[in-house]
């Protein structure tokens, strides 16, 4: 059985809040209501492979879309 990669994502409470609240939105952009739930899902521990199932992509995709978004905007630990 092959592994699938995690990520240690360390989000203050104000980032987990705004997330939660972008990931749920009815009116925001569906791509950035996508990569909040990605990096939500990333944060709870979830490997790129569950990630991947629950949000529609392909498990390269989420890599990807993770690697890009984290870097620019959050502290990888």
């Amino acid at each position: 059985m092959a592994m699938t990669r995690t990520r240690a994502l360390k989000l203050t409470n104000e980032q987990k809040e705004a997330l939660t609240r972008l990931g749920k939105s009815r009116t925001e952009e569906a791509r950035r209501v996508q990569r909040a739930r990605i990096i939500l899902m990333a944060a709870d521990g979830d490997g790129d492979k569950k990630i991947a199932r629950a949000v529609g992509l392909n498990k390269n995709s989420i890599g990807r879309l993770l690697i890009l978004r984290v870097v620019r905007t959050f502290c990888i630990v």
